[in-house]
């Protein structure tokens, strides 16, 4: 299995199994090999939730050194140039910074990819030591029960699990399995699926399971009951036998079989995956059942939109029973949220009318879709404008996204959002970048990225942490760029560089620092806080001279930062979003009513900048001395 799996093609799947592995290594020598085999494996893939996003061989590296520790041989496994981990609001700041904010919103899985593509993500040397004990194989184990020999055991739960077991992963069958699942088409005793809370008589778990292995097996031979009930949720069987009752949900369901209240009707199989329940369906299946008929059909609108982009970002030949779905969408005007660099409000028919131009196009088909009257998506700052000059929003509020679609609905009831006629099919520069595949965003993006090129080393995680340096020349360019958030990063990229006590200070920089003690730019200065970048710029400055209490940087006359929960009052209607928080801290700056004052800034103390050190996980040379801490 483990062989099988880690020389597969899905590499996200690839790297679920080297997790797997690091948390539970066999120390095999089989499997420390098939590790072995991806270490030079630099494939772009999710790590871990909350998202975070690397290199399938940072799993691989964590994967042999585990391996090797159980297998009684530990090593120190090291390898070069490993793109970091990074989080999603890590991948946004980085694709900001290289200047392609507005160049196409993707995934920060996408974002990743093509910063890896470019050599623009920070990389360093990984080391791992493995810390599994080694494993006594002196000890002999137990050999684990087959498929085979759980089906034809006592135990009824294995029994269940087996059969769920072949119909995730199905292969094709071995010896005595087919006739082994043949045997149980004629058991209705009732049983309850783990983890779909479902109940379904014996035979109907067998019958889906008989075809799965057919199918994997290469044959499209008929399986056929008569007369079987239809399966059950466990929660609605106790609320038709009148209540919670001691009762498990097997017996519930034997009690109303017996009383006739269940439905009843011929299973005949094989069937269309969108046909099938989600408990016979393989991984796979299950993964694109989002974009199934249930899904499309379902009563909730979000539910709806997403099995619509789903098509959109991965279009498949889509069977007619999907495609009459998507079709019957296409007169659906109800007003969604689409989150996609920001939320875009629409209504469904545009979101039905791309799906349904994506899958036409991936069976090789082409056909004029064309709506009248359809209003414009709009972008959160849009809704809020729109709104604004309706009556319908104070100016000063800020646009939570639960109210951002009521806003919509009640613009397009007045009129107030421009309408056009939609036409498709149109070239992907022409759709809205939500409307667009995920191969139409790769191909496109290396062009508009061409356009907007990147200042070199414009990467505030690589200048603290990789032990290569920025010039001075390159940290005043940084200094001097317009734009806020690069501006912002280089005082970053200053402070932990200090911190890490890597820097002595220079002129030049000195210099460029002293021009921003002017700079009344609002950015963020923190988790949740805003200010003026002459804030950061003098905090750098005093590391950057050694200020003490004779030669501090002085600031006049200039506001305080303050956290976001100080910047809207309880007057306000609306929560805030990011977008709105400089703004707002503008406004309340302009009209005076921040505390502004005189301030004098010295550098950090030695032992304090050693302590956050330590904290943050940042490298220091030494610890400090006595002296350093009196």
């Amino acid at each position: 299995m483990f062989l099988e799996e880690l020389s597969g093609q899905d590499r996200q799947n690839v790297m679920y199994w080297l997790q797997g592995i690091s948390e539970c290594p066999s120390g095999d020598p089989r499997v420390i090999e098939a590790v072995r085999t991806c270490l030079d494996d630099r494939t772009v893939v999710k790590l871990w939730i909350p998202y975070s996003y690397g290199e399938v061989r940072w799993w691989a590296a964590h994967a042999l050194a585990e391996e090797l520790s159980a297998a009684g041989r530990p090593a120190t496994v090291v390898l070069d140039d490993v793109t970091e981990p990074l989080n999603s609001s890590e991948v946004d700041a980085l694709w900001d910074a290289c200047g392609w904010a507005e160049v196409q919103g993707e995934d920060s899985l996408v974002q990743y990819e093509l910063l890896h593509a470019r050599g623009l993500l920070p990389a360093r040397r990984l080391t791992v030591v493995g810390q599994h004990p080694p494993i006594d194989r002196t000890v002999p184990r137990a050999p684990r029960p087959t498929p085979l020999q759980d089906i034809t055991g006592d135990d009824l739960d294995r029994r269940v699990n087996a059969l769920l077991g072949i119909m995730e992963e199905p292969r094709p069958p071995a010896d005595g399995l087919l006739s082994a699942v043949r045997d149980l088409l004629v058991d209705a005793t009732p049983v309850l699926l783990p983890g779909f809370d479902v109940v379904v008589q014996m035979r109907v778990l067998a019958a889906h399971t008989l075809a799965a292995l057919l199918r994997a097996g290469g044959s499209a031979d008929p399986v056929v009951l008569d007369d079987v009930p239809e399966p059950v949720r466990a929660d609605r069987l106790t609320e038709s036998a009148g209540g919670p009752e001691p009762a498990t949900p097997p017996a519930l369901f034997a009690r109303a079989l017996a009383h006739g209240v269940l439905p009843r009707g011929p299973l005949r199989l094989p069937a269309p995956v969108e046909d099938r329940p989600v408990w016979t369906m393989t991984w796979q299946e299950r993964g694109d059942v989002r974009a199934g008929v249930s899904a499309l059909t379902d009563d909730a609108p979000g539910v709806r939109r997403d099995a619509l982009l789903h098509l959109i970002r991965q279009p498949v030949v889509a069977t007619p029973k999907v495609l009459a779905a998507v079709r019957a969408l296409l007169e659906d005007r109800t007003p969604v949220t689409i989150s996609w660099s920001g939320p875009v409000c629409a209504e469904l028919r545009q979101v039905a009318a791309h799906a349904l131009t994506a899958v036409l196009h991936a069976a090789g088909q082409e056909e004029p879709i064309v709506l009248t009257d359809v209003p414009q998506d709009l972008t959160a700052v849009e809704v809020k404008k729109a709104a604004e000059r309706a009556g319908l929003l104070d100016p000063r509020a800020v646009l939570f996204d639960v109210v951002l679609l009521r806003l919509y609905t009640e613009l397009r009831e007045r009129g107030l959002v421009p309408r056009s006629t939609l036409a498709l099919p149109a070239p992907a520069a022409e759709r809205p970048k939500w409307a667009r595949s995920r191969a139409e965003s790769l191909a496109a993006a290396p062009a508009a990225a061409a356009a907007n090129p990147p200042e070199p080393r414009l990467r505030r995680w690589a200048w603290a942490r990789d032990g290569e340096a920025p010039t001075d020349e390159e940290l005043v360019a940084a200094l001097r760029r317009s734009e806020p958030e690069v501006r912002v990063q280089a005082l970053q990229a200053l402070s932990d560089a200090h911190l890490a006590g890597r820097r002595g200070g220079s002129k030049p920089v000195r210099a460029a620092l002293r021009l921003l003690l002017t700079d009344d730019s609002v950015t963020s200065l923190g988790p949740g806080t805003l200010g003026e970048i002459r804030w950061a710029a003098a905090a750098v400055l005093a590391e950057e001279i050694g200020a003490g209490p004779d030669d501090a940087v002085h600031l006049h006359d200039v506001p305080r930062p303050l956290p976001v929960s100080r910047l809207f009052g309880p007057d306000v209607e609306y929560g805030p979003s990011p977008q709105d928080w400089p703004a707002r801290y503008r406004e309340l700056r302009d009209e005076r009513p921040l505390p502004t004052g005189d301030f004098r800034i010295v550098a950090t103390p030695q032992d304090r900048r050693w302590r956050l050190a330590a904290r943050f996980g940042r490298p220091y040379p030494d610890p400090p001395t006595p002296q350093d801490r009196s």
